[in-house]
């Protein structure tokens, strides 16, 4: 979960250890082989789905050692790293939270609409959802 780049310690191009384990984790592997946080291009990540260079670079690595069936975890990583930033940690407020969850839509190629637009279409399309009645009681 805390997979920031300067937990890897490397050696001549060749990692050599990892350390700080305090978040390990087991998981799936459409988490565990979305690229790394420190490959994302921090200016795009939030509004592109298409891969960055680290993450292509990433890909292609994978492929040339024979992992190519993990190729398509780094390339569809986005929606696992909003996924975690939407419900995996406190978004500090209601604001941050729906910008995120508008980014999370758009990761499945939702339409890009404001929380507003979505909350109303989806209150009406789920009016009888009994738990979300229990919600508004």
């Amino acid at each position: 979960m805390d997979d920031k780049d300067d937990h890897i310690l490397v050696n001549d191009f060749n990692i050599s250890g990892i350390i700080n384990w305090e978040w390990a984790q087991t998981t799936l592997k459409a988490e565990a082989f979305a690229s790394s946080v420190f490959l994302l291009d921090v200016g795009d990540c939030c509004d592109k789905n298409e891969p960055s260079e680290g993450e292509e670079l990433f890909a292609s690595m994978l492929k040339a050692q024979g992992h190519g069936e993990l190729v398509l975890f780094v390339c569809i990583g986005r929606a696992e790293h909003r996924w975690a930033s939407c419900f995996g940690c406190d978004a500090g407020d209601s604001d941050t939270l729906r910008l995120m969850f508008s980014r999370l839509r758009a990761s499945f190629h939702q339409d890009r609409e404001d929380w507003n637009t979505w909350q109303q279409k989806a209150l009406v399309k789920y009016k009888n959802d009994d738990s979300l009645k229990v919600l508004f009681t």
